[in-house]
């Protein structure tokens, strides 16, 4: 009996700790995102839908984080622009990939593969499946 009461007494507080949970301030539904940005998910990664999205407003200005049923994360400027996209262990769309950047990636490693991809001021930053950082200026 007494194993019985501290079982309920332990379902009961994570029943309230997790009713009390702050909901994270940023979260913004789907639509409220810019439409460039929801346009470059549905040409980029038609099989995949928007889990969660937030807005973040910091010195810089606004800026927006999805993040893909799959995991992948991608940044958007406060006009839907994409800034960078990360897909962790899978490769980014080829899409997003100059032919130029694929072909140096292939002459140099292989069948390595693109997993993250940022824009920079001068031209994009590209982390490959194999964890080296390559820099490719436009």
């Amino acid at each position: 009996m007494k194993q019985t009461n501290m079982f309920f007494a332990r379902v009961a507080g994570l029943m309230t700790s997790a009713v009390s949970s702050k909901v994270n301030a940023n979260e913004i539904f789907v639509e409220q995102l810019p439409m460039p940005a929801k346009t470059f998910v549905l040409k980029n990664f038609p099989h995949k839908t928007i889990a969660y999205a937030e807005m973040n407003i910091d010195s810089m200005g606004v800026a927006y984080t999805i993040n893909l049923n799959d995991g992948t994360e991608i940044d958007f400027n406060v006009f839907g622009d994409w800034k960078s996209v990360n897909c962790h262990l899978e490769a980014v769309p080829q899409t997003l990939v100059s032919e130029p950047m694929a072909q140096k990636v292939k002459n140099l490693f292989g069948d390595v593969e693109i997993v993250n991809l940022t824009k920079t001021d001068d031209g994009y930053e590209a982390i490959l499946s194999n964890a080296i950082s390559m820099r490719f200026v436009a």
